[in-house]
């Protein structure tokens, strides 16, 4: 019977842990199968860790099962998960002293009123359990409460990975050798002590050269996002020279002789034949319009290029820095073959398809080619369609699994399809 008790409280206390990280952590997903298994069973376990006063394990049961089913019910950064499960620990905790005050504050009141007397008992425990669930509950339906959380990580959000490790380090150092120099009377300096010296110290470097490579990271996005809108700007300076100068063609158009007239009128067929490359560059996610802009820039009269794209947000904030570069870099590979390979056929014709699949970012390159490509044998480090001692742009971008690829031929159309998964952001 004690048990089932334990059941039915444990059933309310964990569903009330469970809401109010739903509720603070703006969680959007329906209980599902699996979710309402893994519930069933925390429930069952953490009646079992009361009902035999496993109260050693308690804790560890909290931080060892609660973040998986709070991670199934609202996916997050690992930061934020985190984040989170101390936010609903430090908040159960809060409450479970105010629910154990305010019971002895009423039982207080009622043994000096009624002269009431209770003994703490496992069925007392039940009800501050209960009370406290009712407690969670509450809070978790305060909007100020909420915000506050939100706001919070918004600032904690903004240290990166390697500031944090390298702070809990230093923390962690400092506090050693102050408890070495409070001790040294007694100290005994042996092999395992020295050991233990020489492997933080070299914790500590390879933790300053991991912050050391985040900040160089960080400055080389900084740049190339500067380089795409500096090829953006170049773009709107080029359309305003190109429309100046068709209208300057055009006043002295009308005031030259035939022949004049002809060779002005060349010109300006030229320019108008230009394809319009700012409808496209606009279109383009930011991270990639720099980089696409530039290499296809130049071969704007002689190729026919068409782009359509599906992703309306910056795919920084979606890929690591390495992922980046290395799907940036295996984009202007698969460009540069393209134009190459496009540039020899009879019709010259580039498409270029950005859109999202399966949670990763993709771009597809379409090309017109003029050879007899061997699908299989792409990749290869001899292989080639260009002759000898070629294709090493191709063996390249086959090689690092940060951003894959995969190239085919439908219809006489060659296509290299580069994919990079998604990471969770916020």
């Amino acid at each position: 019977m004690k048990f089932l008790l334990w059941l039915v409280v444990n059933l309310f206390s964990t569903f009330s842990i469970i809401y109010l990280y739903y509720k603070v952590s703006n969680g959007t997903k329906k209980p599902h199968f699996k979710i309402i298994i893994m519930f069933i069973f925390g429930v069952v376990i953490q009646t079992i860790i009361q009902y035999y006063e496993f109260t050693n394990i308690r804790i560890a049961s909290y931080f060892l099962y609660f973040p998986i089913i709070f991670y199934m019910i609202n996916p997050v950064p690992l930061k934020k998960l985190i984040f989170y499960t101390l936010i609903v620990w430090f908040s159960g905790m809060a409450i479970d002293i105010f629910s154990i005050l305010l019971a002895s504050i009423v039982l207080f009141v009622l043994k000096i009123i009624f002269n009431l007397h209770f003994y703490y008992s496992e069925y007392v425990s039940m009800f501050l359990t209960i009370l406290a669930t009712v407690f969670l509950m509450a809070v978790g339906h305060i909007k100020y409460f909420c915000i506050l959380i939100s706001k919070l990580y918004s600032k904690i959000n903004k240290i990166r990975y390697s500031n944090l490790l390298l702070i809990v380090f230093s923390v962690f150092i400092l506090g050693f050798t102050i408890l070495m120099f409070i001790n040294l009377n007694s100290l005994n300096i042996n092999i395992l002590l020295m050991i233990i010296i020489i492997l933080m110290v070299l914790t500590f470097c390879i933790l300053l050269k991991f912050k050391m490579n985040d900040d160089e990271n960080i400055k080389y996005l900084k740049t190339l996002k500067e380089n795409n809108d500096f090829y953006i700007k170049v773009d709107d300076d080029n359309r305003i020279f190109k429309h100046n100068l068709i209208a300057k063609l055009l006043s002295i158009k009308s005031v030259s002789n035939k022949k004049s007239m002809a060779l002005i009128e060349d010109l300006i067929m030229q320019f108008n034949k230009s394809t319009d490359f700012s409808k496209s560059i606009k279109i383009i996610p930011y991270g990639l319009n720099g980089i696409i802009y530039q290499k296809i820039y130049p071969y704007l009269n002689e190729i026919k290029i068409k782009i359509s794209n599906e992703i309306k947000y910056d795919i920084f904030a979606y890929l690591k820095p390495r992922r980046y570069n290395v799907f940036v870099e295996k984009i202007v590979v698969a460009l540069d073959n393209a134009i190459e390979s496009s540039l020899t056929s009879k019709d010259k014709s580039i498409v270029i398809n950005i859109l999202e699949e399966n949670n990763s970012i993709c771009v597809e390159i379409k090309n017109t080619f003029n050879a007899d490509i061997n699908v299989d044998s792409i990749g290869n480090k001899e292989y080639s369609t260009k002759g000898k001692k070629r294709g090493l742009g191709l063996f390249s971008i086959f090689r690092d699994n940060e951003a894959t690829v995969s190239v085919r031929i439908i219809n006489n159309i060659f296509e290299s399809k580069i994919v990079a998964k998604k990471r969770l952001v916020d």
